[in-house]
């Protein structure tokens, strides 16, 4: 469906959210979509199905053939360190069906650098040239000694997954014309990932087929056509079994009991289809569709005055969970208990620590601190040597990982500026030159003054979106934090003001280009709020890492540029003269 518009920074205000003739259609046809997996799914046998691979069949097939798939090599299919674009694609694991899949990973790594393993990424797509995009599975750490990792995904038909060391400070090898050949990596003694096994498993989320199938059709029997082979359903009763599937339905996705003359309307457009002898389950699905695109459906349907406890159960459930509500909200509201501030308060707690409430910590910091926007640029690989994917997406997790922790443990918000405690895994821990984190599980780890870090002002996802990928701005970044943490809008500079140009050759540093900008009383009122908060960030650079000073380009090569300064002064007039202080 179409991405909705922000408003006030969330897509979650409904003075925001029109509802176009195209939405509509869009939604019509997410509709259709589901309807047609829920009813092939409820009148078909089960298709989960697992399937396991040696590294024999997940390997190429011949040997003599340069490709990007993995070779042999004792038994074991390899795949090296390069920067080859989808060396490392297993079309064995090709998606026949549009679906969830899990893969399960037995492996160990080859040549490991000698103070780490080998960190390596698990992504999917089709691999192919005319599709370069991959999504992002994950990553882990393989070590000399074999260990088993598991991972899921939504692969489209014909996508597959790509498995790879990724981590971009590993020695890379050199192969010549975009393939690779069965040992041409041997000789160059790189770092790379031997699999000796591999389980890919088709699965479903949500209900099962049983479920499903009670759901639509109840207690409904069913046959199989003798002409078109499917099954039918039977119903000695046909009018009576659709007006009660129908209220059922109706109730479900209304999200509250509903009174007969609501759901009349729906029962007859049934009803009227089966007087024209249309089979019973076509029938069906015609009245869910028009349930389904029902504004009863669409919106939260509530009386002006204050919420009742179903109008609460939607509020809550759509709030933390982003769909409907649970049986458990269902129940305390029939029973007219909801809307007690405790029991609230202990449905909001039992949501938060549900696996959808961790989704609602993502969702929220995705939008709120601007998380979605962090694929928007990607830092210099010259200038920023050593971040590549899995540092991008540790980061993340670091966020996610700490704002949780604040919620679940209620924990003070001013441990978003200062905290001493941190999430991180060894890729970024050595990334942020942090030496104590071993493993590739994200932990909790207890900062030291000497890490330079503290709060979610210091998190790389943050600096990361308030960079360019080139370089910072301290206007950028103290605007983000006056309006994502502060809540002071910022209005936007006087047209007749030009916007600063960086230097990269570092003759200049953003001080001295700034101060044209205090100089002008027009533009003075809002960068005395938005410089302090800049400058004190100025140590972290775009890639989110800690630097004394700044990146020169000399002559098309990197350099050592000027001292970075963050020394500062608040509108109030205190001096700071680090981060620290700050």
């Amino acid at each position: 469906m179409p991405d909705e518009p922000r408003t006030n920074g969330f897509t979650t205000v409904a003075s925001g959210q029109p509802m176009s003739h195209f939405q509509l259609q869009t939604h019509l046809a997410v509709v259709d979509t589901a309807l047609d997996e829920a009813f092939r799914r409820s009148m078909s046998n089960a298709d989960e199905r697992e399937t396991s691979f040696t590294a024999q069949e997940i390997a190429r097939r011949d040997p003599r053939r340069r490709c990007r798939e993995l070779e042999m090599l004792n038994d074991k299919a390899v795949v090296w360190a390069c920067r080859t674009t989808f060396y490392g694609r297993l079309p064995a694991t090709t998606a026949r069906y549009d679906g969830w899949y899990r893969i399960k990973i037995k492996a160990s790594a080859l040549n490991t650098p000698r103070d780490r393993g080998v960190w390596c990424t698990v992504r999917t797509g089709p691999c192919v040239s005319s599709a370069p995009l991959l999504g992002w599975s994950g990553a882990f750490e393989a070590t000399e000694e074999p260990q088993e990792w598991t991972f899921e995904a939504w692969l489209p038909r014909g996508h597959m997954f790509e498995i790879r060391p990724g981590d971009s400070t590993l020695k890379m090898g050199r192969f010549a014309g975009g393939q690779i050949g069965a040992g041409e990596g041997t000789p160059q003694n790189l770092p790379g990932l031997a699999i000796h096994s591999l389980t890919l498993e088709r699965f479903h989320k949500g209900a099962g087929n049983e479920s499903i199938r009670r759901r639509l059709f109840g207690k409904l029997r069913s046959k199989r056509d003798r002409k078109t082979k499917s099954l039918v359903l039977i119903s000695e009763t046909p009018k009576e079994d659709i007006a009660g599937l129908m209220k059922r339905f109706a109730v479900r996705a209304f999200r509250r009991p509903i009174s007969d003359d609501v759901v009349a309307p729906f029962i007859d457009l049934v009803q009227q289809d089966l007087d024209r002898n249309v089979p019973v389950q076509d029938a069906l699905r015609g009245g869910y569709r028009a349930i389904l695109c029902s504004p009863r459906f669409l919106h939260f349907y509530e009386k002006a005055g204050s919420l009742d406890d179903y109008a609460l159960a939607s509020r809550l459930s759509y709030f933390l969970w982003s769909s409907m509500p649970d049986a458990r909200l269902i129940a305390l509201a029939d029973a007219g208990q909801l809307h007690k501030p405790d029991v609230l308060r202990q449905q909001l707690n039992r949501m938060l620590q549900d696996d959808r409430g961790q989704n609602f910590v993502k969702d929220f910091a995705a939008e709120w601190l601007d998380l979605s926007e962090i694929d928007f640029t990607e830092p210099d690989r010259k200038l920023y040597a050593g971040f590549d994917v899995i540092v991008q997406q540790s980061m993340l997790d670091e966020t996610h990982a700490f704002l949780g922790r604040m919620v679940n443990d209620n924990f003070s918000v001013t441990n978003l500026i200062d905290a001493d405690f941190t999430f991180l895994n060894s890729r970024l821990a050595r990334y942020y030159d942090i030496d104590r984190v071993n493993g590739d599980r994200l932990r909790q780890v207890s900062l030291r003054p000497e890490d330079k870090r503290g709060g979610l002002l210091t998190h790389g996802s943050i600096m990361k979106v308030t960079a360019n990928g080139t370089t910072t701005s301290p206007v950028i970044r103290g605007v983000w934090i006056s309006e994502r943490l502060l809540g002071v809008e910022i209005p936007p500079p006087p047209e007749d003001v030009p916007a600063i140009e960086p230097d990269i050759r570092g003759a200049k540093t953003i001080r001295e280009m700034l101060a044209k900008h205090k100089a002008d009383d027009s533009c003075a009122g809002c960068h005395v709020k938005i410089d302090p908060p800049g400058f004190a960030l100025e140590n972290f650079d775009p890639s989110g890492r800690w630097r004394d000073r700044y990146i020169a380009v000399v002559k098309g090569r990197r350099a050592r540029g000027i001292k970075v300064n963050p020394e500062f002064d608040m509108p109030d007039g205190r001096h700071f003269s680090s981060l620290k202080e700050f």
